[in-house]
């Protein structure tokens, strides 16, 4: 019997990479698949997370990295050393650099193992210590000793909270890194220095997030300056940071000058009207960003029309994102207008900015020259029977659109009952979101019905719709009848229902 070549071996089991269970048992099987499980395992890793992944860490120190906690007096868990060079495989980290939180695993291992013979219980020496801890095993991960080379091999990285003591020592050991993630941190001049040296240094870094951090002025200052010389990075988010008028105008001014970035993120900064007219105006002239995501910035219509203007002249744009920013119905019909001239658009999402019934109308009525947009978004917008119904007939001649998402829009059952017919025709759309929009049994009798003959559906979500007992066993009978052999998924949530998801 011909055994199975080691490279196939791996390439299966890192299919179990997001089923760490799984994986760990795959380790008992003999000592070919442990020797493939392994590097899986520890290849991503949020090095506080528990107890007994600090205690087996802290096995693999050498004598030179535990001579740097020997003054501490700290109690080393005793065991052999790990037969695996666990650290080696690693080469994307979290790191949690809080010095004292609830269910941190280096805080647990110090309690309960770590902390020496007869030391007195000391808040202020014990976050020390468990800081001190957290050094090592950083410094570890981000450097590991091959034939008397240090070798620098982390490629992603990822820092959340408190990090500002810490930052210079570990962006310093992290050139080879390609993505870079800093949350939840209060950047002080050190770390601000810190950033700018690495990303400067670096030369492969393509990822760069900094999402929840208080940056202040010079924290700006220094990354307005990276986005405007550096030329590697490719994607950027900074989401959530409220950013005041004078940092927001030196950011705005560079992102807008920079010309290597294809995804940009900055969702929930309070942008407002003002500042996004000022990025809409350089999508006019922009030739390299393809996802734009400005969610919940408060836009208002005079940013909503400025972004509009723009899809008329920009032609590499794909994606989208103005979620929850008050645009309004005027604001939703200059964007369909927009759409009947706009050819490289794939993906758009208006979701929760009160288009009304008008703004759906006008939107349905771009998708009838349309032929380029395949995910719309427009949940929690108030369509009602006329937005709903518009959307409903304009299936019947796009086939172009896949994802169609109206969820939480007083649809009511006429309008659902439209979908149901549309579905009969329309051979494009893979996925359907119709919760919370007021349908009832036989709206849900008239989908199954359109399932018959529908062959592309694989997703139809109607959660919290009335659908009732008769609404579930029509869908029952599509199934259990194989009378449609493509549909994946129904979603049938909060319908006076047994089974939710057939």
């Amino acid at each position: 019997m011909m055994s199975l070549p080691n490279e196939c071996l791996f390439e299966i089991l890192a299919y179990l990479k997001d089923q760490p269970k799984n994986l760990f048992s795959c380790l008992f099987v003999n000592r070919l698949w442990c020797k493939n499980v392994i590097p899986i395992l520890w290849k991503e890793l949020d090095i506080f997370k528990n107890r007994k992944l600090v205690r087996t860490c802290l096995l693999t120190l050498d004598t030179k990295e535990k001579t740097q906690l020997l003054p501490f007096e700290i109690r080393f868990p005793n065991g052999p050393k790990p037969l695996f060079e666990y650290t080696t495989y690693t080469t994307v980290i979290k790191i949690n650099s809080d010095s004292w939180i609830l269910g941190d695993g280096v805080t647990e291992w110090y309690n309960y193992e770590g902390r020496g013979y007869n030391r007195p219980f000391d808040i202020d020496v014990d976050r020390y210590m468990i800081q001190a801890i957290k050094t090592s095993l950083i410094m570890k991960f981000l450097q590991t000793e091959k034939n008397g080379q240090i070798s620098k091999k982390i490629s992603n990285l990822c820092i959340f909270g408190g990090a500002t003591n810490l930052l210079a020592k570990i962006l310093d050991n992290c050139i080879t890194l390609t993505s870079l993630s800093i949350m939840n941190n209060w950047f002080d001049s050190k770390a601000v220095e810190a950033l700018s040296r690495a990303i400067n240094k670096n030369i492969v870094l393509t990822s760069l997030e900094l999402n929840k951090n208080q940056l202040g002025l010079e924290g700006v200052k220094a990354l307005a300056e990276i986005l405007y010389n550096n030329t590697t990075l490719i994607s950027l988010k900074l989401c959530v940071n409220q950013f005041n008028s004078e940092e927001e105008k030196i950011l705005i001014s560079n992102l807008c000058k920079n010309t290597t970035l294809i995804y940009l993120e900055l969702i929930n900064n309070n942008l407002g009207s003002s500042t996004g007219k000022v990025l809409a105006k350089s999508l006019h002239k922009n030739i390299t960003l393809t996802h734009l995501d400005l969610s919940d910035n408060y836009l208002q219509f005079e940013g909503g029309r400025a972004l509009s203007e723009a899809l008329y002249v920009n032609t590499t744009l794909t994606h989208l994102y103005l979620q929850n920013n008050f645009i309004g119905s005027e604001g939703g019909k200059l964007m369909a207008l927009a759409l009947q001239k706009n050819k490289s658009l794939t993906h758009l999402n208006l979701s929760e900015n009160g288009l009304g019934p008008d703004g759906g109308q006008a939107l349905a009525d771009a998708l009838y020259n349309n032929n380029s947009l395949k995910h719309l978004f427009l949940w929690k917008n108030q369509l009602g029977f006329d937005g709903g119904k518009a959307l409903a007939e304009v299936l019947y001649r796009n086939h172009t659109l896949t994802c169609l998402n109206i969820n939480d829009n007083q649809l009511g059952s006429e309008a659902g009952q439209a979908f149901g017919v549309a579905l009969e025709v329309n051979n494009g759309l893979t996925s359907l979101f119709l919760c919370g929009n007021n349908l009832n049994s036989d709206v849900g009798k008239i989908l199954a019905t359109a399932l018959y003959t529908n062959k592309t559906l694989t997703h139809l979500h109607l959660g919290n719709n009335q659908i009732g007992p008769e609404g579930e066993i029509a869908f029952k009978f599509v199934k259990d009848r194989s009378k449609n052999t493509t549909i994946i998924h129904f979603e049938l949530s909060c319908n006076n229902i047994d089974d939710y998801s057939l």
